[in-house]
């Protein structure tokens, strides 16, 4: 507990308590009937940093953003597919909204956080989750 928080009063802690003990019941009774849960984690590499000149023994053409782009997504779909939780690393501002549409399309949400600078093109982490 952080020390500049008050603890709170028996009757609210009390409270606090039976609702949280309740939220754990029907959570567990939950997960129960359901599979297990998959996380899968990929680099995908910012699309701004994808150069040639960078990765000389690279052909040119797998290197252009939109081919990559379509093969992150093929690469993606048999997961999708498992209804796995998947973060992404290194998404470009200009794939984040590629990407937020391919999720939606397979029942996802996703939630987009930015970090970089405008040379690797804004990069961020990218969390897709079933909405279900």
């Amino acid at each position: 507990m952080w020390p500049s928080l008050r603890r709170p009063t028996a009757p609210i802690a009390a409270a606090a308590l039976a609702w949280r003990s309740q939220q754990r019941r029907h959570l567990v009774c939950e997960e129960q009937s359901k599979a297990e849960r998959v996380f899968v984690t990929y680099n995908v590499l910012s699309s701004h940093l994808a150069s040639p000149t960078q990765f000389r023994r690279s052909q040119p053409e797998d290197l252009v953003a939109e081919t990559r782009l379509r093969r992150l997504e093929a690469k993606l779909k048999p997961t999708v597919d498992r209804g796995a939780v998947l973060g992404l690393q290194e998404v470009s501002s200009d794939w984040a909204g590629e990407l937020h549409c391919f999720f939606a399309s397979h029942g996802y949400q996703t939630i987009f956080a930015r970090y970089g600078e405008t040379f690797n093109g804004h990069m961020g982490v990218l969390l897709a989750y079933p909405a279900s």
